[in-house]
């Protein structure tokens, strides 16, 4: 349970930090617009640049790959560690992805329920890719290359 709450708490953060670098990294954001006019421009630069890595597919996937070789697995043989590394890569998946669109409904003042389509889908990415991506960064724990599949 520890493990899957602080998967999420990692989720949160990480997809609520996304949709703060994408606003700011806007001169059209509710934060970016600020920044673009004022003395602070170069902020809003490097934020652009800083959008463009933590907005590709990659830093999500990693997302979930950290999470897994997060996850305690001194009992490598422990079925149930796999099962913890798998439901903390879905929940922090789907705590960033709720993050992310309720902070971007925060920061354009605009409904939750507009994001409900983009949120659907991207989270039967999560439940399809998340336990994968978990279970291979727990296998990132184990010594040598053929102990790295779970069934070695």
């Amino acid at each position: 349970m520890k493990a899957v709450l602080g998967a999420a708490t990692s989720g949160a953060c990480s997809g609520a930090s996304t949709s703060l670098v994408n606003d700011v990294s806007s001169p059209y954001g509710t934060l970016g617009e600020p920044v673009a006019r004022s003395g602070w421009a170069w902020v809003g630069e490097i934020a652009q640049w800083a959008s463009l890595l933590v907005d590709l597919g990659w830093s999500w996937a990693a997302l979930a790959v950290i999470v897994g070789w997060a996850v305690d697995l001194r009992s490598s043989r422990n079925g149930r560690a796999w099962a913890r590394a798998a439901a903390g890569g879905v929940a922090a998946l789907v705590a960033a992805l709720m993050a992310h669109y309720g902070m971007d409904s925060l920061l354009e003042n605009a409904p939750f329920d507009m994001y409900w389509p983009e949120i659907r889908q991207w989270a039967a990415v999560s439940l399809l890719f998340g336990p994968l991506l978990g279970v291979a960064g727990a296998c990132a724990n184990r010594p040598g290359i053929p102990k790295t599949l779970p069934w070695s």
